[in-house]
């Protein structure tokens, strides 16, 4: 998908040409550099200034230029979220909190945080099975891993080890013990 980087801060321009980064150093508020930047045919704006007020500026500009836009925005202060949104970002994105959830999910699920890390950066390696965790190879569990495995292609809901725990008991007639 192509993009295009529109930088503010000229000292950073040679930093975008090292990395081969397509990219416009201008100031983004301006309605003249969004349109030169093409934001009127842009499927999306991701809108990262330091400055949550520019941030503001910068998303209302853009909204008024191409309601279609998918416009995500950061907020570096908790109460600019709702600004953001009012101001016509879609997507509004706190690194406070983002960082925050992910701590959480760190904590309670740290597999799945470094399996959905490999996935981005390397897609082609979770895709194609292979290897897993550890450096064992893909399934070593068997059929735990998949409780669809495990039914043979069966809905899982039907497995027998399934039924058994998930058997609920009828009240007996009488009322002595069980």
């Amino acid at each position: 998908m192509p993009c295009l980087v529109v930088e503010a801060k000229p000292e950073l321009a040679s930093l975008l040409e090292e990395h081969d980064v397509p990219h416009l150093t201008a100031d983004p508020i301006q309605e003249a550099v969004q349109r030169r930047a093409g934001v009127e045919q842009a499927g999306g704006l991701l809108c990262a200034v330091d400055s949550d007020a520019i941030n503001v500026y910068i998303t209302l500009t853009a909204r008024a230029m191409n309601p279609r836009l998918t416009i995500v925005a950061g907020a570096s202060d908790p109460g600019s979220a709702d600004k953001l949104r009012r101001a016509g970002a879609d997507h509004v994105v706190s690194p406070y909190e983002v960082s925050g959830s992910r701590m959480g999910v760190l904590a309670l699920h740290p597999a799945i945080v470094s399996f959905l890390d490999m996935v981005r950066v390397a897609p082609g390696v979770a895709a194609g099975g292979g290897r897993g965790p550890a450096g064992r190879p893909a399934g070593r569990h068997g059929d735990r891993a998949d409780p669809r495995r495990a039914s043979r292609g069966q809905d899982p809901r039907r497995h027998p080890a399934r039924r058994r725990r998930c058997r609920l008991s009828r009240p007996r007639d009488d009322a002595g013990p069980r």
